[in-house]
């Protein structure tokens, strides 16, 4: 046998002893009753008293496999005390009962049978001990009996009679073990019954002790009872079974499968387990009535575990019988041959070789590593690939190997061809580069058209010095919006021929300058504060002015010649006339150092100034009349308005700035209240204004 083989079967087998010597496999069978028959037998001759004496050494007649186990028992040693010890030689009757810890003496006395394990007395009433073999193999059976017993044994022999007879059996084959009583006494003698009803295996604490002397007493593998008292009904059986594990055998190995088949038990039916990694007890096993299995989709030269074991049903079970297997090897995946590459392009190349005989497909890795490839390849049922999307002027290794079959470890060796790639060709500069449609703000730029190129990245800064990166644009033509006027502007320009890193061309370079701003009206010409001799005018500034002139007359024409020059976007007006009517001209002066002045067309407003009354509290004319008081203003002031209100109507008072503070609606009233206790102190204006008329009043806050 191979040595590695032989190895896995030796640690199964010594796994198997081990597994049958931790656990009880002997198990009670429902009660049975029988003929009690005295054994017409060989006397056995004790060494002591028929009180407490034992002898060894009996022939059982035939191979007595106790609890399974591999080395069959062909002697036995038995004490006047009830038991039988298929172990080491007795050296003592042992009287002291115990079937967990071990026996009075060598440990290794074990295993026990003891039908009724106490201290008993086979002198007083002329009691013996016999043993025969009878019938014929494979069908024997050896019978050991203790007749005319005093149960328990009596000092002061005051017992009438002796109490009972009993027998042990041993059954060829099938292992079974049978305790027979038979009645004597009607009530036990004087003393302490305390006695012991069981099998027990080597090593302690693996057991089957009976509780009672009952037709049916329970049974327990974990807790011994060794007080067992009472009276035998005579012709009462314990019949112990044993669940006798299969042979296993196997067949039919192969890379991936074999056959398992054991022999047929009494039990009928089995459980079997398969695994990969062994144990002692399989946890997931599968019932069958079945005496083979074949086991597929294993992997290639791999070792499995099979479990097979008797099931007799009531959760009684054999040992487990392990068999081990080792799957073949695959064989060898050849390499495939005549790799070569050809047709390399800048992003391309090509692949062939030769194929292999029964292959069942290939696996490539592209990559710039001459190493070879720690992962699995793309599989591929060709033999020619053609490699896409490479980088120019790199070098690249491609690697090949044989995919044999579906199983993972079977490909062979990597085959591994180099290359490199061409390198790109230079990439033209853009030409051409120009401006059309150049203002103060805009520009419309452009360049020659290329072809066969991806695009162009242009940049437009302030300085001539090349950027970095640019825009990409794939027209040749782009249009600058927000520029700054008369400033000079840099069209940076270069080629991006393809995707690949690097491959665009110089920059080009191009510069201009814009044109200056356009001319634009003023905005929101607003006049306030106006009173009988000044007021103050506003507007909002112009883009690209370069300043403004402002006229105040009394036409409401556009002048016809220049106003006063400022750079202001305001201005106030002094010097006027009260009660007159006055109009105030504005317009954009354009004037730059490259060109000639230039001017918008004019914007009026118009406003009146007040009558020519001291600045007070009362405004208006004849017809019309606005007073405040008190003012100065503690608080609150009042507002009178004597006169026709022309439409809507309101008043609004804002502070020296022209900020408004409040705005409070007339509608037509003659008399309003202005709350000023939250203002600070200072001077404020007041407005009335409708359709027709308005009207101002400084009013002085306290």
């Amino acid at each position: 046998m191979n040595k590695k083989y032989l190895l896995l079967f030796v640690i199964a087998l010594c796994c198997f002893f081990s597994r049958s010597q931790a656990q009880m496999y002997y198990y009670l069978v429902a009660p049975i009753t029988a003929t009690y028959t005295p054994v017409a037998g060989t006397p056995i001759s004790v060494t002591g008293t028929m009180n407490d004496g034992y002898a060894t050494g009996i022939p059982i007649g035939f191979n007595f496999y106790f609890d399974g186990s591999p080395t069959p028992y062909t002697t036995v040693d038995v004490s006047t005390n009830g038991f039988a010890s298929l172990g080491s030689p007795l050296t003592n009757s042992t009287p002291a009962n115990n079937l967990t810890s071990g026996l009075i003496g060598p440990p290794n006395s074990r295993p026990i049978v003891a039908p009724l394990w106490d201290d008993l007395d086979l002198t007083a009433f002329g009691g013996a001990m016999s043993y025969a073999t009878t019938g014929s193999a494979p069908n024997r059976v050896f019978t050991v009996e203790w007749s005319n017993v005093t149960w328990p044994y009596a000092a002061s022999n005051t017992s009438a009679t002796a109490t009972l007879s009993f027998e042990m059996k041993f059954y060829e084959t099938t292992n079974y073990i049978d305790f027979i009583y038979n009645n004597i006494a009607t009530s036990p003698s004087t003393g302490s019954q305390s006695a012991s009803i069981g099998l027990a295996e080597t090593g302690n604490g693996s057991f089957i002790s009976l509780n009672s002397t009952g037709a049916n007493p329970a049974t327990s593998y974990a807790t011994e009872t060794s007080t067992v008292n009472g009276v035998f009904v005579s012709g009462t059986v314990y019949h112990f079974e044993y669940c006798p594990p299969p042979t296993l055998t196997h067949s039919n190995v192969t890379i991936n499968s074999f056959v398992s088949t054991w022999t047929p038990t009494i039990a009928g039916q089995y459980d079997y387990a398969m695994d990969s990694v062994w144990t002692a007890n399989p946890v997931n096993w599968i019932p069958t009535t079945n005496l083979t299995r074949t086991f597929t989709n294993l992997m290639p030269n791999s070792t499995y575990y099979v479990y097979v074991r008797s099931n007799c049903g009531n959760n009684h079970t054999s040992p487990w019988v392990i068999d081990t297997i080792h799957t073949l090897m695959l064989p060898p995946c050849l390499a495939p041959l005549g790799l070569t590459v050809f047709g390399v392009t800048y992003t391309t190349a090509d692949f062939v070789w030769t194929s292999v005989p029964g292959a069942m497909s290939y696996q490539w890795v592209l990559d710039q590593s001459p190493v070879t490839p720690f992962v699995q390849g793309t599989p591929t049922a060709l033999t020619y690939h053609w490699a896409t999307g490479l980088q120019p002027n790199t070098t690249y290794y491609f690697h090949l190997r044989t995919d044999c079959s579906w199983y993972p470890t079977d490909t062979s060796a990597w085959e591994t061809v180099s290359f490199t790639t061409m390198p790109l060709p230079p990439c033209p500069m853009p030409t051409g580069l120009y401006s059309n449609n150049v203002t103060n703000t805009t520009a419309d730029l452009g360049w020659n058209s290329q072809s066969g190129i991806i695009g162009w990245e242009f940049a437009l800064d302030l300085v001539p010095a090349n950027p970095v990166v640019g825009a990409l644009s794939t027209t040749n033509s782009i249009t600058a919006t927000g520029l700054t006027s008369l400033t000079q502007y840099y069209l940076h320009v270069r080629t991006d021929c393809s995707t690949y890193p690097n491959d665009t061309s110089g920059w080009a370079l191009y510069s201009f300058i814009t044109g200056p701003d356009s001319c634009t009206q003023p905005t929101n010409l607003q006049l306030s504060f106006v009173d009988q001799f000044t007021a103050f005018a506003s507007w909002n500034a112009a883009p690209g002015a370069y300043g403004y002139e402002y006229l105040v007359n009394q036409d409401p024409n556009p002048p016809t010649s220049g106003g006063t020059p400022t750079f202001s976007t305001f201005h106030s007006i002094t010097g006027l006339a009260s009660s007159t009517m006055y109009y105030l001209h504005v317009r954009t002066v354009c004037d730059t150092a490259y060109y000639g002045n230039n001017y918008t067309q004019w914007i009026v407003d118009s406003f009146q100034t007040q009558p020519g009354l001291s600045v007070s509290n009362v405004v208006g004319n004849g017809d019309f009349i606005v007073a405040a008081y008190p003012n100065p203003v503690s608080n609150t002031a009042t507002v009178s308005i004597v006169g026709t209100q022309k439409g809507s109507s309101a008043l609004k008072l804002m502070d020296i700035t022209g900020k408004l503070i409040k705005a409070i609606p007339v509608d037509g009233r003659e008399r309003i209240t202005i709350d000023m206790a939250d203002l600070s102190a200072g001077l404020y204006l007041l407005r009335y204004s409708d359709d027709e008329q308005s009207y101002t009043l400084r009013l002085t806050k306290q």
